[in-house]
């Protein structure tokens, strides 16, 4: 049986591409290309990387993409990864800064409400008590000899002019303006505003630019990698295994009421 570099070099050859058209079509390294054919794929980046890479060349020279990734993943040992069709079946989540807090502060206004309710049930009009005067705490003063008549004038009362009123801040913003900084390689999907999804690899020093009136939706390979800054503000996203981003999905209301994660600036890890 053939393997994955076989058949991939004999379909590139029938169609009469070479390995330099592959790589001005996908951006991808010609060493990289000539790695994938030998099924040498110690020299290729990384796990993401690599099926990245394969899915482009397959889909470069009319290749099933599905049977490269199958193909790959029985040389190499990977572990299968979702499709994006299995990936869009899962709901989406939004990231969530202190869900430990969130948790405590639900329990007690339970505990509160459960409380009042079974209260007034037992007690009606228990709230009524609060006002006895017996109830109510009283401060108790020694008497005061009345003031002694003074000839001088009472002073005047003199007035300041009030403050004038803070300058009312401007309304938030419902456009989401995206910035992706990278400083170093990572595997990138975007979809913003429901449109076609885009996917690459992020080089250092590269700078990107999103504007969304809805939603992002994105995906990181190496988050590490990445800082994320919406409408000025920046965003560290959540991450289950501590080094991926599946999914994060941000609107103009998560960013306004801060549900994005920790708003501290994102530390260059280079």
């Amino acid at each position: 049986m053939a393997t994955l570099g076989q058949e991939l070099r004999q379909q590139r050859e029938a169609r009469g591409k070479s390995l330099e058209e592959i790589s001005q079509v996908t951006n991808i390294a010609i060493r990289f290309l000539h790695a994938i054919e030998r099924d040498d794929y110690r020299e290729l980046p990384g796990e993401l990387y690599n099926r990245s890479f394969i899915r482009q060349f397959a889909r470069a020279i009319g290749y099933d993409e599905a049977r490269a990734l199958q193909l790959y993943e029985r040389q190499s040992g990977s572990p299968r990864i979702p499709t994006d069709e299995e990936v869009s079946r899962t709901p989406e989540f939004l990231p969530s800064p202190k869900t430990g807090n969130a948790l405590l502060l639900t329990l007690t206004l339970s505990i509160v409400v459960i409380v009042v309710a079974g209260t007034s049930y037992a007690f009606p009009g228990w709230w009524k008590f609060l006002s006895h005067p017996l109830l109510s705490s009283q401060k108790t003063s020694s008497p005061q000899a009345p003031p002694t008549p003074s000839a001088e004038p009472p002073p005047v009362a003199t007035t300041t002019p009030a403050s004038p009123p803070d300058p009312a801040l401007p309304p938030p913003t419902d456009e989401l303006v995206l910035e992706l900084r990278a400083t170093g390689k990572c595997w990138t999907r975007i979809q913003v505003d429901g449109g076609k999804q885009e996917e690459f690899i992020l080089l250092p020093d590269d700078v990107r630019l999103y504007r969304a009136k809805e939603k992002i939706v994105l995906s990181l390979g190496a988050r590490q990698f990445v800082s994320v800054t919406v409408n000025g503000r920046s965003l560290e996203l959540p991450s289950r295994d501590g080094i991926t981003v599946k999914r994060a999905v941000i609107t103009p209301s998560t960013v306004e009421t801060g549900l994005m994660g920790q708003l501290n600036p994102a530390a260059d890890l280079r």
